[in-house]
């Protein structure tokens, strides 16, 4: 991901860093991202740095190359999720109960391939507000003290 290239293997701030999201019953999503640091490296700098990141992609949005990355990416995920028999089954039944609509499972790719670099831009901005983020900061035991 552009975070993880930014944080991990540009700037060597982070040794990982992670991005997903929580789908919510409904429609509603939340957006998640873990980053740790490197060793020797200040909250204070790791947080700055994640937050440049995200401001960076909320002012600019993502490239082709980045939404082309991102769609076959998903793409074989879902390609090798549907090939187990129960993630399958418990798809059609998510579809079912939620929307009543089994055959939404054959929409995964497309739905995502219809998203494009305004849509995403658009919500990053109305997401990535500092009212509307909450920082947890995890400190080992150790390094409390």
């Amino acid at each position: 991901s552009r975070l993880y290239a930014s944080l991990v293997r540009e700037q060597q701030v982070a040794q990982d860093a992670s991005v997903f999201v929580f789908p919510i019953v409904g429609g509603a999503s939340m957006f998640a991202l873990w980053v740790t640091a490197r060793p020797g490296v200040s909250i204070e700098t790791l947080e700055a740095a994640t937050l440049a990141e995200l401001e960076r992609l909320a002012s600019k949005g993502p490239s082709d190359a980045d939404l082309e990355r991102v769609n076959n990416l998903h793409a074989a995920h879902v390609a090798g999720m549907l090939e187990r028999i129960s993630e399958r089954a418990d798809r059609l039944s998510m579809y079912t109960c939620l929307f009543d609509q089994p055959e939404r499972i054959n929409e995964e790719t497309s739905r995502w391939t219809a998203v494009d670099a305004a849509r995403v831009t658009d919500a990053l901005r109305a997401s990535l507000r500092p009212e509307n983020r909450v920082t947890l900061t995890y400190v080992p035991a150790e390094a409390a003290s």
